[in-house]
C-alpha cells in the first residue's frame, strides 16, 4: 500500500495540478540538489524523508544555498 500510494503521488506531481509537466517540491528537493559547482548538495532525499531534518534544518539550508549563490554573483559582477 505505502510504495503504491507513493507511485500514485509521483504521477500526481509529475502531471501537475494543471496537467503541466513540472510538479517538484523544491523546498524539500533543493538541498539535496546543491548549487551546481557553487555548493555541493547539503542532504540527502532519504534524510529528507527518514526526519533527520526539520523544517527549520530546511530553511537554514535554503539561505546557506541562497547566499553562497548570491555571493557568486556578486563576484562574478565585480570582475566585469
Amino acid at each position: 500500500p505505502f510504495l503504491a500510494a507513493q507511485r500514485t503521488e509521483r504521477k500526481r506531481r509529475k502531471r501537475g495540478e494543471n496537467g503541466d509537466r513540472s510538479a517538484i517540491d523544491w523546498l524539500l528537493w533543493r538541498p539535496c540538489v546543491g548549487a551546481g559547482q557553487l555548493c555541493p548538495p547539503l542532504a540527502r532525499w532519504s534524510e529528507m524523508l527518514d526526519g533527520t531534518y526539520c523544517l527549520e534544518d530546511v530553511h537554514a539550508m535554503h539561505q546557506v544555498l541562497d547566499d553562497i549563490t548570491e555571493q557568486a554573483e556578486k563576484a562574478r559582477s565585480a570582475k566585469t
